[in-house]
């Protein structure tokens, strides 16, 4: 037994069968087709997600990404936090 990906929302599980019962009703997976993109076959779709996605270059890549993102966003509440607390507030207005 093979593992499968939906190609529509990316539901992965190590029976090709369930994926393949999954696809039928994937409003995502339906898209696809309706746009013309012909999406892969379930697991067609795995073996292309192991290939392209499930490399460690891949996924220190998204690690990278996902750091800037935190680190970004962290930069910003702390600068929102900066402006909120920079003069406190006048008692007597």
């Amino acid at each position: 037994m093979t593992a499968g990906r939906c190609a529509g929302c990316g539901m992965t599980n190590p029976s090709c069968k369930k994926v393949e019962k999954h696809i039928m009703g994937c409003e995502p997976y339906v898209l696809l087709f309706r746009e013309g993109k012909a999406p892969l076959l379930p697991e067609q779709e795995y073996q292309r997600f192991l290939r392209e996605e499930g490399s460690e270059e891949a996924k220190d890549e998204f690690r990278a990404n996902r750091r800037e993102s935190f680190f970004e966003r962290l930069d910003d509440e702390r600068s929102q936090q900066n402006v909120r607390w920079a003069t406190p507030p006048d008692p007597l207005e």
